[in-house]
This record gives structure tokens, sequence and C-alpha cells, in this order.
């Protein structure tokens, strides 16, 4: 049978989506469909999940000798090509690895997407070739976490004198937080960010507990609430506040009373136990208080001391200051949601939506493997980043911004690795983070790299891109961007982590990194190693360029132990005045 690149990149998209549980009706009528119509497709799908244990984390066997990661590409390639066709299966061979394929349990399939590049033209059926055959150790990792496991809400802020309980503080290393979790903060402010957008901002000595993307326990303490799009819900002991589009101030006494004040809009109280059934329910306005005492008894017009109520969390003027007197912008404080000068925390971005990622972890390790969807999602979460990707497998005229730049790139496996995240150094006195998050025992490197770091540092595993737009980036500011830079790291952590008579024959993890502007390729480096000094980058830009693209791709190997990191990314400013501020178009 013959057929294009374009059906086996569908069929491997449809496999990709089946091992990670996130078929709809129609996609698995489709993928019955092409398994059923002929013996050659149902080979070439075999080939893939055969050989899908690539991305093995822990190589107990010898591994049988692979290409050089030095060798140029297109040499690599063609050693690919060159492979061996997959012998023929039986039925009910092909039906026991189907069935495994369908349950979700073969994610690391995505591994061994079909590599070619072209495009529509008629290509020969044959299984894809391995770069670098590890060794098989299937893994049967339990997949697909339940809903009610992902994460809802984040820290986005804290001020410097922020202390938090030893057993009740954010644990994860991106600070996010699930349903149920109990936040208990001893001194200082801590801005709470939940998936909807509202925002909570904890004041020292309180505890919070989200109880979901919308909604959170104050048990005791203080907080500010604001939720631009309404229907938020904070419950306390003894009450039940809905904002339905406002800001306002909330505290709990000694004797277990809730206080509220409204800054602006209006929300809905509800005593939890009203003494009085005729009146279960008071809608507040702007300037409006309310007491609700442990009794169920509800009062208005109450006084609140305002300036008890923090709306704002302050940045430390310093990091500000020091930011715009160096006339640059922090690119970890805008991944992590910033404006590029203040302080936010952490950040993690879901590579196939531009939203901040809320995907629990299939694995125990970590986040698990995420397969391309062949497209460019436009940001909603950050102004400054246009959108995210992550590259399909034959490389070639990837589009990499809203405005259709298209950009080649190598032939990769089509999958990456969890979220690209951010997270900043220094980050108060939180509690010591237990959870690992890119798997294999990484945590413990990746804190001391950042904890060398001046700003903080960006996560991108293979295979992944982000694409800044620069004009939004200095939105309200009379300069433009004139420059970037980095230092990139890749902790090949395989050569830490194994004992020396193991590695004899393990190959070194490579990964590539490239730099593109406005679609053109300005940086490349390829087929680098474990660097965990790094290379510096150092790119000059025009004022006129609208969009940059940061990609990581595997090598050309696995991308098992590829840590790529981004140390301290900054974007150098113009004086302002020196150039003239550029208008910022509609986005």
């Amino acid at each position: 049978m013959s057929t294009t690149r374009r059906e086996l990149d569908e069929l491997c998209s449809l496999l990709l989506l089946s091992a990670a549980g996130d078929l709809d009706v129609k996609q698995h009528a489709r993928l019955e469909g092409m398994l059923s119509e002929s013996p050659e497709v149902r080979d070439y799908a075999l080939g893939i999940i055969e050989q899908m244990a690539i991305l093995e984390w822990n190589a107990t066997e010898t591994p049988t000798p692979s290409l050089s990661p030095t060798a140029p590409r297109h040499v690599r390639q063609q050693e690919r090509s060159a492979k061996s066709k997959s012998p023929q299966r039986s039925v009910n061979g092909w039906l026991m690895v189907a069935c495994s394929v369908l349950l979700g349990v073969t994610a690391t399939l995505a591994t061994l997407l079909y590599r070619t590049p072209g495009g529509d033209e008629v290509v020969e059926l044959r299984p894809p070739a391995i770069a670098t055959p590890d060794s098989v150790a299937a893994r049967s990792d339990t997949l697909g976490a339940e809903k009610e496991n992902a994460w809802v809400a984040r820290l986005t802020r804290a001020t410097p004198d922020a202390t938090w309980s030893d057993a009740s503080g954010p644990q994860e290393f991106l600070l996010r937080l699930k349903a149920g979790q109990v936040i208990e903060l001893l001194s200082g402010l801590a801005e709470v960010e939940f998936a909807s957008g509202a925002i909570a901002i904890m004041h020292g000595p309180s505890v919070l507990i989200p109880t979901g993307p919308d909604s959170a326990i104050l048990e005791s303490g203080r907080v500010t609430g604001r939720a631009e799009d309404g229907n938020f819900r904070l419950a306390t002991p003894s009450a039940e506040i809905v904002d339905l589009g406002t800001e306002f101030g909330v505290s709990i006494d000694e004797a277990s009373n809730t206080n509220v004040v409204v800054f602006e809009g209006e929300v809905i109280v509800a005593p939890s136990n009203p003494t009085n059934r005729r009146v279960e329910s008071i809608f507040l306005d702007h300037g409006a208080t309310a007491c609700i005492g442990s009794n169920g008894e509800l009062a208005t017009g109450v006084e609140v001391e305002w300036e008890d109520f923090e709306r704002v969390v302050p940045v430390a003027p310093t990091t500000a200051d020091q930011l715009l007197e160096e006339h640059s912008l922090s690119v970890v404080d805008l991944v992590n949601g910033g404006d590029g000068k203040g302080e936010a925390l952490a950040g993690a971005i879901d590579a196939l939506t531009g939203t901040w990622d809320q995907r629990p972890w299939r694995w125990t390790e970590g986040p698990g493997y995420i397969p391309t969807d062949f497209k460019f999602h436009h940001s909603q979460s950050h102004p400054a980043i246009d959108g995210v990707f992550v590259p399909s497998p034959h490389g070639a005229r990837t589009i990499a911004t809203s405005a259709g730049h298209a950009i080649d790139l190598p032939e990769t496996m089509g999958v990456t690795f969890g979220p690209i995240w951010a997270r900043r150094r220094g980050v108060g006195e939180l509690p010591t983070t237990t959870g690992d998050f890119w798997g294999t025992g990484t945590l413990p490197f990746i804190l001391r790299r950042i904890g060398t770091a001046r700003v903080g540092a960006i996560g991108m595993h293979p295979n992944v891109g982000i694409t800044f737009d620069l004009k939004q980036c200095t939105h309200g500011l009379k300069s433009d961007v004139i420059g970037f830079e980095a230092t990139l790291v890749n902790l090949d952590l395989a050569q830490e982590l194994k004992p020396p008579e193991e590695l004899k024959n393990v190959p070194e993890r490579t990964a590539d990194f490239w730099i593109y502007v406005d679609g053109a390729l300005k940086y490349s480096r390829e087929n680098f190693g474990r660097d965990l000094e790094g290379e510096d980058i150092r790119l000059e830009l025009s004022p006129g360029d609208r969009f940059l693209t940061l990609v990581s791709t595997d090598g050309g190997t696995t991308i098992s132990f590829d840590h790529v990191l981004l140390i301290d990314p900054m974007l150098t400013l113009s004086d302002p005045g020196e150039t003239p501020a550029t208008k910022l178009p509609a986005k």
C-alpha cells in the first residue's frame, strides 16, 4: 500500500493520543478505520509500538552500539532511514499490542514517530528506525491520573518575610497546588492564583485550602480576593462569599466571626448556618461591610479596618530598580506571569494550550510525555508570550509564531516531557520541595544550578518551542528590545546518577537549541551533551524585530535525561529616548 506523509503523521498522532487516553469518539473511529484498512498500516503501527522503549529511564541492560551523537545530522538521518524493515507479525500479536495501546499503557511509543522530510509525496510504509537504540525496558507506570489530581492553583508571589509551616507549605517544585492541599502562611504576604484567574492574597498568619479552580476555604486569618470574571467562592467556618466580579477582603477573628469588606464590585454573602431563615444571603457592593458571627447571625455596616488588607504583594524595590537601571527585562518573570520587572516565583506553560499547566502527573516520577498535535498554540495566559508548540516529527515548515512564520527544524521524536517551566532564584523561606519534577532525580541538581543564578532559570525539555512577542514585552515602556542573553545548560544526569560500570556503553544524551527572530535562524547549538557551566548566548536584536522563538530539540537521540535550562535569560532594552518606542500593534 502507498500512503502520504500527511496520512502517516495523522496515524502517528492518533496512536499517541490513544496511548495518552485523549482520543475522542471521532478520532477513535478514524484510528480504527485506518488500522482495519490495510495489513501494511497495521504492520507499520506495530513497528512503532515494538520499538517504543527507546525512552527508557533506567538502562539496566547493555545497549547496542549507537550512532555517534557528534556525527553530522544528515549522516545520522541517512543511517536511520537505512534500517531494516520490521518482520511480519501474527494477527493475534497485533491485537495484543493494539489493546495495550488503546488502554493507554504504551505512552512511550511516541518516541518512534515516523521521521521523513517533505510534504504530501507518497512514501514507503516501513517501521521507523531508532536513532540510538537503548536497552528495551518498557515502562508499566500508572498513566492518566484522575482529574481531581490536577493542579487548581499556584503560588505566584511572596514577600521576603513570608514563612510557612513545615507541614503545610507549597511542596511542588513549581509551587502549584492541588484541591484539598492545606497552605499555612505564618508571616508575610503570599499571592495565590487560581486556574479561573481569581487571586487571593494571604496575610500571615492564615490558613487557606484551595478546593477547586475557582474556590477555596479560609480556615483562619485574612485574605484579599479578586476575580475579574466573578463566580469565585470563598468559604469560612461561618460564611460563604461569592465574588461576582470584584475585589474584597475577608478576615476571621479569634471568635471565628467572619468580617467582609467590598473594595470594588459586588459580592454575595451567606451565613453557613443562618439564624434567620428569611435572610439566607445578602448582596454587598462597593464600600459595604458585613460580619457573620460564628452563631450564624449576620450584621451589615460594621466597622472594618480597610488598611489591614493589602491589595497587592509589593515588589522588593531593589529588584525592580536594578532591572530598570540595567535596561533589561527578566524572561523568567515573563514566563512566571510577571511583567519582566517583578518577582513572580514560578510558572509552567502547557505546550499544547499556551495556558498555565494544570495537567496532573501521569507518573509518580514526573508529569509524563506530551505528543505533538502539529499545531502552534496562541497563548492566552500572558500577552508577552505569543505561543507555544511541540515540533512535528519531520520538523520542516513548523509554524512558530501567530503571524505564521515557519521554521525548519531537524527530525525529532515529536514528543516532549512536561511543560515549559520557570522558577526564580530565592523564593523566601519556602519549605524544602519534596516532589521531583522532571523525574530521574533531577530536582536537587536543578535547584543547585538555579541557586548559582542571579535571577533564575527556564526549563525546556526537548522537544518544545516558545515564542515571545517583543512589542508586548515592552508595552508601556519607552524602550525597544535590542538584545537577548542567557546561559545554555544541559543536565545529562545519566552521567551522574548511574554507576561508572553502567556508563561504558551508554551514549551521551544530546540536545539542540535554536533561536529564531521573525522566523529567521539567529543562533543554534547542536548535539550538545552534559554541560553544567553552560554556553553564554549574546544575541543582538533590532527595534523592528517582533517575535523571538526559543526551541529545544532532541539532538537526534532520545529525550531521556535531556534537561535543557536557560540560566538568567534577559531581554536587553534600549535607553529610553534612544530609539522611538514602537506603537503597540493589536494582538
